[in-house]
């Protein structure tokens, strides 16, 4: 296990899109359970559920799963993972979004593993983009040679006008800080770009602070709307569980 390193799901009870997606049922267990009893079970390193809620604490507490409550008032996953390292003392913060049950596990170990040779910055797990249709759930990216983001939306990009059929690449559910850079990034402000696009990364990139990439080779599914649920309940969840 990596003993340096805290595995955050941060999950929080309301979604504009999806209502009380967190205690949405998949075969008879919340979502949230499937998420962190896969992460638990994968033992990669010490985790926790962190939420808003009093209800998805009562979940995992019957599930012997670890939760803390955080503020009902952080803005996004980043913040609730920033609270979480202010009570408890790590070197790495790994953040898994509480919406993807089928998360790979041997990647999440793999991205730490890659993830960690960067100091105080946001790593950001990337892979390419499949077909054409561009979907307005999913963060595309757009990246520099050296791999670092230099600009996130949910529009497809970069706009390719030549036709060179470039890669391109979305973001995962899943992120890697140390502790100097998630206690910093809390203290930012919010800018225009980031409450127009709701995506927390381009905190980083209107206050010139540096987002590493690392590519992975699989993907995952996150549940935001009732199609993505719907699409979920009708897997074999145990097929995917370890």
């Amino acid at each position: 296990m990596l003993d340096d390193t805290l595995l955050v799901i941060p999950s929080r009870l309301s979604s504009t899109r999806l209502h009380n997606k967190p205690l949405a049922s998949i075969h008879g267990y919340p979502m949230i359970y499937w998420v962190a009893n896969r992460i638990k079970r994968a033992k990669i390193c010490n985790y926790i559920v962190a939420t808003d809620a009093v209800e998805i604490q009562d979940v995992c507490r019957r599930n012997n799963l670890n939760v803390i409550l955080t503020d009902h008032d952080c803005r996004t996953g980043t913040d609730r993972v920033a609270e979480v390292a202010e009570k408890m003392d790590y070197k790495y913060y790994c953040n898994v979004q509480g919406d993807e049950p089928l998360i790979n596990t041997d990647g999440v170990r793999q991205f730490i593993e890659q993830g960690r040779v960067f100091k105080n910055t946001f790593v950001q797990a990337v892979t390419q983009v499949q077909g054409n249709k561009t979907n307005y759930s999913e963060v595309k990216v757009a990246i520099d040679s050296s791999d670092n983001i230099r600009f996130l939306s949910r529009l497809d990009i970069p706009f390719d006008r030549n036709s060179n059929k470039i890669k391109k690449y979305k973001c995962l559910g899943l992120y890697l800080y140390d502790k100097d850079f998630i206690l910093k990034y809390s203290k930012l402000k919010e800018g225009n770009l980031e409450k127009a696009e709701c995506i927390e990364q381009l905190r980083c990139i209107e206050n010139n602070l540096n987002i590493n990439s690392v590519k992975v080779d699989f993907d995952s599914m996150s549940i935001d709307t009732p199609e993505d649920l719907f699409q979920a309940r009708s897997l074999d969840i145990g097929e995917y569980y370890l």
